[in-house]
């Protein structure tokens, strides 16, 4: 038999035959979601007529959500404010030049001198985060800012499509200027007339930057964080800190996470797309068997969960599954593991 469940507290059995696979049983069990950082207990009882057999207690804690601080989705229609999703009317962004709103994007015309102007302090609690955006250039100038974040050119944290050196994306944190920069370099420029999704993540002293899900550019030595600019008076997207050129182009979606993000996680936002966000619920999970294979399924936004299996439940020992890794297929993540009909029982589950 195979078993495996369909969230972290959840045991779900599926019958092997020899070696064909049958199906779910009818008394499987799925708990609603749960609440994040907290700890949980269940318990399995065997009930025969009025005698109750007590199983063990198992016990587990579930992780905080990766939290989402601030969502600039410009779905506005008219005027010269954009809102934040998240955060409320206290980090309501403003358009001093003004800007086209259109089917929940925002255009801005270089030409014009077009910025979001977001308030003060939006990042000075910050030390560890993620910053995700979608943009689409019109046309590309050298230096020309998606977000700068900042009081001056002194102090400011910026990341441009396009940087003046070798033309590729590039992310850069300074206290001391341009020439105390810490970089993280990309090794791609972004296409113009292109939808592409940009992402920031920094971890303790890793920074690595993302485009399109896919991870271009790592710095292992980074020192520098928002926290460390204190808090920013000019937070721009489009507009830069320097008499740089303005951004022209097209942003769908502006997030800023309070952690950093898994690469797992990164990719799936760039799969599911601006209108969609992730789900840190606990995820159901699928099985499909094959003579030699068992496939195991689970929802595409439910990113950045490990995979774990036990051969005993009692003693309470899951190991994580990490090769072969995970990947998105046919829109939700897939992992096709081994199968031997002659194994003793095997059990799945999903933790984050």
């Amino acid at each position: 038999a195979v078993y495996f469940g369909g969230n972290s507290n959840a045991v779900a059995q599926a019958t092997l035959g020899s070696p064909q696979f049958i199906g779910l049983l009818a008394t499987n069990l799925i708990y609603p979601a749960l609440a994040g950082g907290t700890n949980y207990y269940w318990r399995v009882d065997e009930i025969a007529g009025a005698n109750t057999n007590p199983g063990p207690v198992w016990n587990f804690a579930t992780a905080p959500v990766p939290w989402l601080l601030h969502d600039y989705g410009f779905s506005e229609t008219v005027g010269t404010n954009t809102v934040d999703a998240v955060g409320g009317p206290a980090w309501s962004g403003g358009l001093p030049n003004g800007g086209t709103w259109s089917n929940g994007q925002l255009t801005l015309s270089a030409n014009s001198q077009q910025y979001v102007s977001l308030p003060t302090g939006l990042v000075a609690t910050l030390t560890n985060f993620t910053i995700l955006a979608w943009t689409r250039l019109t046309s590309a100038s050298n230096w020309a800012r998606l977000f700068d974040f900042g009081n001056n050119p002194t102090t400011n944290m910026y990341l441009v499509p396009q940087n003046g050196s070798n033309g590729k994306i590039r992310f850069a944190i300074t206290t001391s200027g341009s020439g105390g920069e810490q970089q993280i370099n990309g090794n791609v420029a972004l296409t113009t007339g292109t939808w592409h999704q940009v992402a920031v993540v920094l971890s303790v002293r890793t920074g690595v930057l993302y485009v399109d899900g896919l991870p271009v550019g790592t710095n292992s030595a980074m020192t520098l964080n928002p926290l460390l600019l204190g808090s920013t008076s000019n937070n721009y997207l489009g507009k830069s800190q320097y008499a740089d050129p303005y951004l022209n182009g097209v942003l769908d979606e502006f997030r800023i996470y309070s952690q950093p993000l898994a690469a797992a996680e990164v990719a799936a936002t760039y799969a599911l797309g601006p209108s969609q966000m992730l789900n840190t619920n606990n995820p159901s999970l699928s099985a499909a068997a094959q003579a030699t294979n068992l496939t195991l399924f689970w929802p595409l936004a439910s990113a950045g969960f490990t995979l774990q299996s036990s051969t005993n439940l009692g003693l309470g020992k899951w190991l994580n599954i990490t090769a072969p890794a995970p990947q998105i297929v046919g829109g939700q993540w897939q992992s096709i593991l081994p199968l031997n009909p002659n194994n003793p029982p095997i059990f799945y589950r999903l933790v984050k």
